[in-house]
Parts: C-alpha cells; sequence; structure tokens
C-alpha cells in the first residue's frame, strides 16, 4: 500500500467522523428544541404556571397528611394492627402523588413526569421578535426525592412505610426533604409568575401608551 492510499484512506476517515459528530450535534440540537415549550402569549405562559402550581399545591397537601400518619405512627403507644391500618393510608396516598405526576398535563403535554421522553425540560416565551426569549426552567421531580423508585404506578415500590416505629422516622426524613423540594418548586414557579406579571404590566402600560398618542414618537 503506497503513501497515497493511506493519505487516502485517513482523509475519508476524517470526512467520515466529522460527518457523524455534525449528524450528532444536529440531532442533539433538534431533540433539545423538541423538548423546549415555546409561548409567544404572556396569558399562556401563566396558564402553564398557574397548571403547575395547582398540581403542586394538591402534591404538597398530600406529603403532609403523609408527614401526620409518620409521625402518628411512629408514636409507641400504638399497636402493630393500628400501624398497619396507617401505613394501607399512607401506601394509597403516596400511589396518589404517582398518579398525578403522570398525569399531569397541559394541553396535552406531560408536566411532571420526567420519565416521559416528551416532556419538556424548559419553556420559552416570546413576545416580541425584537426581544430575547424569557427561558424559564421547568422543575424536576425525581422519585427518589420521594421514597421511590419509579413514578410508574405498574411498577410501584415505595422505600417508605410506617409499619414500625423505626420506619416511621425514618419515613419522616424523607417527607421532611420531600417537603423542602416542593417549597423550593413552588418558590421557584412563583418567582416566574412574578417575572411574567412586570413583563404583562409593560406590555400593556407600552400598549396604552400608543393608543392615546397613537402620533407622537417618544424617545428614551
Amino acid at each position: 500500500m503506497n503513501c497515497y492510499t493511506i493519505l487516502f484512506y485517513r482523509f475519508f476517515s476524517l470526512f467520515l467522523f466529522i460527518t457523524y459528530i455534525s449528524c450528532g450535534s444536529v440531532s442533539n440540537q433538534r431533540t433539545l428544541s423538541e423538548r423546549k415549550l415555546s409561548f409567544t402569549q404572556i396569558e399562556e405562559a401563566q396558564s402553564f404556571l398557574h397548571t403547575l402550581e395547582i398540581h403542586f399545591q394538591i402534591i404538597t397537601e398530600i406529603l403532609q397528611k403523609l408527614r401526620i400518619l409518620a409521625v402518628t405512627s411512629s408514636h409507641r403507644n400504638y399497636t402493630q394492627e393500628d400501624r398497619n391500618q396507617f401505613d394501607v393510608q399512607f401506601q394509597e396516598l403516596i400511589k396518589e402523588i404517582c398518579s398525578i405526576i403522570e398525569s399531569a398535563r397541559f394541553k396535552n403535554i406531560s408536566l411532571l413526569d420526567i420519565e416521559n421522553a416528551s416532556r419538556p425540560i424548559s419553556i420559552s416565551l416570546q413576545i416580541n421578535s425584537h426581544n430575547s426569549p424569557i427561558l424559564l426552567p421547568l422543575p424536576e421531580l425525581q422519585p427518589k426525592e420521594f421514597g421511590l423508585y419509579t413514578w410508574n404506578l405498574k411498577n410501584f415500590q415505595s422505600r417508605m412505610n410506617v409499619k414500625t416505629n423505626v420506619n416511621a422516622v425514618q419515613s419522616i426524613d424523607i417527607l421532611n426533604k420531600s417537603l423542602s423540594k416542593m417549597a423550593f418548586e413552588r418558590a421557584t414557579v412563583g418567582a416566574s409568575w412574578e417575572r411574567l406579571s412586570y413583563s404583562k404590566r409593560l406590555r400593556d402600560s407600552l400598549s396604552n401608551m400608543d393608543q392615546k398618542n397613537p402620533n407622537k414618537a417618544y424617545y428614551q
């Protein structure tokens, strides 16, 4: 094999490698783009955030109820039969959280189930063509943060139970962390809502100004 043949094969291999990298980059960009939910109206983005908050509020209330059951079961004056009954309620409430996570939708788009490949990872609000889009991250609720292995109800398996005093205390610790997680995510949604509210106020104020003075130019 002469040196020209070797150079040809090297060049051809390099060409294939560059083509592979380029295709992979385009594919990744397309995937990221497809996982971004885009809005052009502030009201629609606010409706999306409001839907998120409704689900978060219900999940938080269930977590608080779970914690009450765990604290109750941790008291030593209850019998094993009592704790078994507590645990039946406990597990059913955890399943309800899984059901909410799996079914949460906004216009047929999955909101919370991170195991759903079609779920967007962020939202983008393009108010007008002159401004950069407002990017808002979507919350990621990991099953392990809630004492679970998966959100899938068909494969339901919880790491929490209140069948014993020790297990109840361990569950309280997990639930405290879950409640902290939910508080953080709700605060993030609240901050995003507030930002959009200011954008809406600015838009409405400018629109009103234009209507009152249609022929007057404004300079900053």
